[in-house]
């Protein structure tokens, strides 16, 4: 049989997302964004193909929907004319509703046939894809500077028209791009309730909004969170493998099988990794909202997570979404996967922590940077089901180079003075493929260091280790080893008659080697302390 694939798909979501410095507009872009394939690609298939239903197979009607989510779409239909006609629907939709956001699709024919022919088609899509999206002008140059107009208060893009954000505020420029996202902030709200119910109680659209007010106007520190998962690209690549010589039904099925099943692990994941994280704020002390701390999911979608939350919560929740991330997929799409060796998809995820009023796309940035130059190490020495995190607590308000920031943490004599990524999951053993590496980087280790720092005397309740003392081992580390394990040595001989306490110093101001070069994590400790304020039950950390 002969059809057509029609592939739709948004580019630059983060950049819409985070390049205005506002919240409600940073919520209303991510709303924009999940619009695409969660209403305007049903709308579009609607008009085009009168009738449409989601259970509509290609072998008995004129349209099959593969695959949507994250800003896109995969669509099959028998006819190119209306398959360009639904690219058309939704790319006139994006302009008009969603100016600076750009949306394009390709048709490429189909034979529908064997799994081969349906996965070949895909991947020319892609390919012409890329090609259409090089010849395209960038969304930045709809919005001409002449003739000269007064520039967006929060965007800084050209200004549209003249807005008051509230009754009694004053009228400022704001540009279409602004605008779009002020209006999608609503909905926002409303779909924000749904991703955010942990359990039988209704999530409702005026507590979202206070923790968007939260953490635009009062949170001192918040963290941008940004997790992939690691090596899903080369599953839907090979795909082809997975099913074998399957004809192309089985191919669809089972592909739409595993979009739609990774979607739902990941969801399943958020929602348990915000009820942990509700505990932790509770303990923390840090303010909850009617049971939910203060985390706006932005992007949700398939294995690409992007969120804002409150920074005592930040560490906590995404060690907890990366662990139940893997469990999930191993308990849901394992045998699915039995067929490209893996059991479970791992992820990458890295935390920025920031002041409330710094510059998201540089948080973001810093986050995403976190990710690939760090955290998706584990993929190559623990293999792709494996998970971690890196973080960076960022205190000066410089544009963030995390290669600038991790060249300030290194010794004269090349010790690195952080040991990141933290490996999450169960602990690797030392002979494992990479258990090296990981020696000294799971989290349970820096848990531990962050304990040491934090153990108070069950008498007094005082803090057990003098922060000028720790800021000493701090200073003696910048000055190399030599140095550091002496002023290590006299700080452990002063607290000799608490072995535990002794012994513990040495793992958290110690040096070691996993491989890759002498490294320590006194610095990360000190970095997360403040981070997992709430992560240790109450009494956990005091001297027996």
């Amino acid at each position: 049989m002969r059809a057509h694939l029609v592939q739709l798909s948004t580019a630059g979501k983060q950049r819409f997302i985070f390049s205005s410095i506002k919240r409600k507009e940073v919520v209303g872009a991510s709303d924009v964004i999940a619009r695409v394939d969660r209403q305007w690609v049903h709308d579009a298939l609607a008009e085009v193909f009168p009738g449409f239903s989601r259970d509509w197979r290609i072998e008995d009607r004129d349209a099959e929907l593969l695959v949507a989510g994250a800003g896109g779409a995969t669509v099959v239909v028998r006819d190119a004319d209306r398959g360009r006609a639904l690219v058309t629907e939704v790319t006139r939709r994006a302009l008009a509703e969603a100016p600076g956001l750009q949306v394009c699709g390709v048709v490429v024919p189909l034979r529908w046939s064997g799994a081969g022919d349906l996965a070949e088609a895909m991947s020319r899509a892609g390919e012409e894809e890329t090609a259409v999206r090089s010849v395209l002008p960038a969304p930045d140059s709809r919005f001409a500077r002449l003739p000269l107009a007064e520039q967006c208060a929060t965007s800084g893009m050209p200004a549209a028209v003249l807005h008051r954000s509230t009754f009694q505020s004053r009228l400022r420029p704001r540009s279409a791009t602004t605008m779009a996202k002020r209006k999608a902030y609503p909905g926002a709200l409303t779909r924000l309730t749904d991703v955010l119910a942990t359990g039988d109680a209704e999530v409702r659209s005026e507590t979202v909004e206070r923790i968007v007010d939260f953490l635009g106007l009062s949170a001192e520190w918040v963290a941008v969170v940004h997790a992939d998962g690691n090596a899903l690209g080369a599953v839907f690549r090979d795909f082809r493998k997975l099913v074998g010589d399957a004809d192309a039904r089985t191919y669809a099925d089972r592909l739409r099988e595993l979009s739609q099943g990774v979607d739902a692990c990941a969801h399943a994941a958020f929602r348990e990794a915000v009820a942990h994280a509700g505990e932790v704020a509770a303990r923390a002390g840090t303010p909850v909202f009617e049971g939910l701390p203060a985390v706006l999911p932005l992007v949700l979608g398939g294995d690409d997570v992007t969120l804002i939350c409150d920074s005592a919560i930040a560490l906590p929740l995404t060690r907890v979404y990366l662990e139940r991330f893997t469990a999930h997929t191993q308990r849901r799409l394992g045998p699915l996967l039995a067929g490209s060796g893996r059991t479970a998809l791992g992820a990458a995820a890295g935390v920025a922590v920031v002041k409330r009023n710094y510059p998201f796309h540089f948080a973001y940035g810093l986050a995403e940077e976190l990710v690939t130059k760090e955290a998706k190490q584990v993929k190559d020495r623990l293999g792709p089901d494996g998970s971690a995190l890196a973080f960076h607590v960022l205190y000066d308000s410089e544009a963030a180079d995390l290669d600038r920031l991790r060249a300030a943490a290194t010794a004269p004599d090349g010790t690195r003075l952080v040991a990141q990524p933290y490996v999450v999951g169960p602990p690797v053993p030392p002979d494992a493929p990479g258990g090296d590496w990981a020696q000294g980087r799971h989290w349970e280790d820096l848990r531990r260091r962050v304990t040491t720092l934090r153990r108070r005397d069950e008498a007094t309740g005082e803090q057990m280790l003098p922060v000028g003392a720790v800021h000493d081992l701090r200073q003696g580390q910048f000055l190399g080893r030599e140095a550091a394990a002496a002023r290590l040595s006299l700080l452990r001989r002063r607290f000799a008659a608490l072995p535990r306490l002794a012994d513990d110093l040495g793992h958290l101001a110690g040096f070691w080697d996993p491989g890759d070069g002498p490294v320590s994590g006194l610095v990360d400790a000190w970095n997360a302390a403040a981070l997992l304020a709430g992560e240790l039950p109450a009494g956990e950390g005091n001297e027996a």
